[in-house]
């Protein structure tokens, strides 16, 4: 293949005087979300890096193992042409010193690139380990096509970036959700998007970091900065002689002689603010790499400790062990507020329950790893406590820490450590408030619509759609992480998303609490997506083997949000949500997940039943607080019909509700109802738009036939419909979708809510 050669790029860089590069006039712009469709269209990626340099190496064949969704070619600068620039998706890794394919881009794209420096919107960066990433610009050889890159002072910085901040998903390097990305010292500072139009710089999407950072204080062991968040002397006085003083206690119990550096800890004023500046939305963690410590301080963490610096610290001093598990509980050991009430507190609630994690399963690293940050932490610093008592501290130390621990030990060990656990001199009551009478709840089922950071649960953009629920009279919403499951007839882990960017825990509870911060009722509604044209209701085991293990997935799924609601004092959960295979004929098995659910949740619990059979025929309801009902009766079968058609469509659904609701004496509650704004969307709600046209008028006149149907209903304790969008300026929320937002159906949504 013809080579470029970078016959004129140091001549091009010692060219590029202006202070700011703008979109070129002379390009014409291909739609961003166009450009987009052309990486899911699956064209190769020409993935660019320098010649000779080797820092790449490894890092280029696991980003080519990860990318399961695209083709990704990996070549020097020295092996493409201009042609090859112009046929291929490209993506660029270096600097313009090293790397001779950005010669063409130099003047072309909104980055003032020069040999030991970038510019952007108005502000020079310099510093050694600056990046930057510009993602799916248009190609100045082939506007049509996308092209990216990330750049930096030097390819070894680059490439130890990289290798940081995709260490566990190498494909998100070819993909990003934003425009542009600066990093400096390993947090991003400044993130957003261009107008999908202009590609001029986008300043309602913007963050901008840069003069947010200011330093807090400092003591012997660390020292503390502050990120867009605003403490009083007073508390920052106690926020730093409480952690100086906890970590000299663990120090001394490990007995180190070590003289470590300080450690740099980072506060986050959100989960939305740290994961848009680390890519990291947990409650904290650790960068080992640069001695430093990341918590998210206040707000819904109030009074909520994790502590992560004792992991850096064990981690410092003992390597590390065989068994995670034993790491894990000596971290949390130290820790004692940890998740508010303290971890002996939540383990012997737990081993009294009966939702104990056996020994085994504690030491099986592979367990743990996948298994609930919730359950497992406080339990393994419980298991330490016991062996610190039986056997002592120096055990604890030089044995039980580094050795490899068998299952046969573990199980001779359980008996004693569970009485251990059951005689922590702790209260674990459930909580009193609880005991409040059920509501009517008059809501939304709240979506998780934005997939990322800033536009998803937990962000601002969530907060504002909260706010304008509440405008419309809403006083409650059901939040809805998902899972997923790959097949419907094999049971598998159910895994506990956490990833930054979807439903994690952290986002989850931060809107929740948002929500209970405005007076709203918030019900926990964990849901599992099941893909290729598949759903829930077709969950079915082939035998009784499998379906053991399919329940012992679930609960070990669903105890997670248990904990999780519990902790977080949502106030109600939902356990379930339309698994008619595995309901009907199943019950046993879903009244123990129950009975075990109560010891940890203390709040009223329901199960969102499909409409038709799994709801009419399911008989667990008695062992419930109150029936949930995802309707999607359809009303009528004509696609023309008058409203009092409609409602005599619903009357026969009333009927059947009835018969349920008077069997178990339950309250009932429209856990899911919605229609879309298409035409005759009455006949079949739950489907898809398909070819149907838009029409808000049939949606709205849906909207009113259901509100006027249960407006006089004493069985009805609330309806959430079918969705609110946790942004709701969300470019895909257009029309016949099924959330009434922007439609005709906003004011009759007002009018029975009693809102604006």
């Amino acid at each position: 293949m013809k080579s470029i050669y970078l016959l004129l790029g140091l001549f091009l860089l010692s060219c590029t005087t202006q202070s700011q590069q703008s979109p070129a006039e002379d390009i014409p712009k291909t739609k961003r979300q166009q450009l987009r469709e052309k990486l899911r269209e699956g064209k190769e990626i020409l993935l660019i890096y320098p010649s000779g340099k080797t820092v790449y190496s490894n890092l280029l064949e696991k980003i080519t193992e990860s990318s399961r969704y695209y083709k990704v070619r990996s070549v020097t600068d020295k092996e493409i042409s201009e042609q090859d620039l112009k046929e291929n998706i490209v993506f660029i890794l270096g600097t313009p010193s090293t790397n001779s394919a950005f010669q063409y881009y130099l003047d072309k794209q909104p980055f003032l690139l020069e040999e030991h420096q970038f510019s952007f919107d108005k502000t020079t960066f310099s510093k050694k380990g600056d990046i930057a990433r510009l993602q799916n610009y248009p190609n100045p050889l082939n506007p049509e096509l996308p092209f990216s890159f990330i750049v930096g002072q030097d390819d070894a910085t680059i490439a130890a970036y990289l290798r940081s901040k995709y260490q566990t998903n190498f494909r998100g390097i070819l993909w990003s959700g934003w425009g542009y990305e600066i990093v400096q010292e390993g947090k991003t500072v400044m993130l957003g998007n261009f107008d999908s139009n202009t590609y001029e710089i986008d300043y309602n999407s913007q963050f901008n970091f840069t003069e947010k950072t200011t330093v807090l204080g400092s003591s012997e062991h660390f020292d503390f900065h502050g990120h867009n968040l605003k403490l009083s002397k007073e508390v920052t006085a106690k926020l730093i002689e409480t952690c100086e003083s906890n970590f000299q206690k663990a120090h001394t119990f490990l007995g180190s002689k070590k003289q470590f550096p300080k450690i740099q800890y980072h506060l986050y004023g959100s989960s939305e603010l740290k994961g848009l500046m680390t890519g990291n939305t947990a409650h904290g963690h650790i960068d080992k790499q640069r001695n430093e410590v990341h918590t998210v301080f206040g707000g819904v963490f109030e009074d909520n400790f994790i502590d992560k610096e004792y992991k850096l610290l064990i981690e410092q001093h003992m390597g590390e062990p065989s068994s995670t598990f034993i790491k894990e509980g000596l971290a949390v050991y130290f820790t004692t507020q940890w998740q508010k009430k303290g971890w002996k507190y939540w383990a012997k609630r737990l081993v009294e329950s009966g939702n104990v994690i056996s020994l085994k399963d504690l030491g099986d690293n592979k367990y743990y790893e996948s298994g609930s940050n919730l359950i497992q932490p406080c339990l393994s610093a419980s298991f330490v406590d016991f062996l610190i008592s039986k056997k002592g501290k120096a055990y604890v130390l030089k044995e039980a820490y580094t050795k490899k621990w068998t299952n046969e030990e573990l199980n001779d060990l359980e008996s004693d450590w569970l009485a251990f656990c059951k005689n922590y001199e702790t209260e674990t009551q459930a909580r009193t408030e609880i005991d409040k009478p059920l509501p009517y709840q008059k809501g939304f089922n709240f979506a998780h619509e934005g997939y990322q950071i800033y536009n998803g649960y937990g962000s601002r953009k969530a907060h504002e759609s909260v706010m304008r629920l509440k405008q419309l009279g809403a006083n409650s919403i059901s939040i809805v992480p998902y899972s997923y499951m790959r097949d419907v007839h094999r049971p598998s882990l159910i895994p506990l998303i956490q990833s930054a960017g979807s439903e994690n825990d952290e986002s989850t509870v931060s809107s929740a609490y948002f929500a209970k911060q405005q007076g709203i009722f918030t019900l926990l509604k964990p849901q599992i997506w099941i893909g290729r044209d598949s759903w829930t209701g077709e969950i079915e085991m082939k035998n009784d083997k499998d379906w053991k293990a399919f329940y012992n997935y679930y609960y070990r799924w669903i105890r997670h949000y248990a904990m999780l609601a519990e902790i977080h004092e949502i106030d109600a959960l939902c356990v379930g949500v339309e698994m008619g295979k595995a309901t009907v004929g199943h019950e046993d098995e879903w009244r123990k997940i129950f009975t075990l659910l109560r010891g940890i949740y203390s709040g009223p619990m329901t199960f969102a039943a499909n409409w038709g059979e799994e709801f009419e025929q399911v008989s667990f309801w008695d062992d419930l607080d109150f029936i949930g009902l995802n309707c999607y009766y359809p009303l009528s079968k004509n696609s023309k019909v008058s409203k009092r058609e409609l409602k005599k469509g619903f009357e026969a659904v009333k009927k059947k509700i009835e018969k349920v609701q008077s069997k178990y004496k339950k309250p009932l509650v429209f856990t899911e109802i919605g229609f879309r704004s298409v035409n005759g969307t009455w006949i079949q709600p739950h489907e898809e738009a398909g070819d149907k046209g838009s029409n808000e008028a049939d949606q709205k006149l849906c909207y009113e036939v259901i509100f006027e149907g249960i407006e006089k209903e004493d069985w009805c304790y609330g309806i959430y419909w079918w969705k609110w969008p946790s942004d709701i300026n969300d470019s895909r929320k257009g029309e016949r979708r099924f959330t009434p937002y922007g439609t005709m159906s906003m004011e009759t949504v007002g009018k029975y809510f009693g809102g604006e």
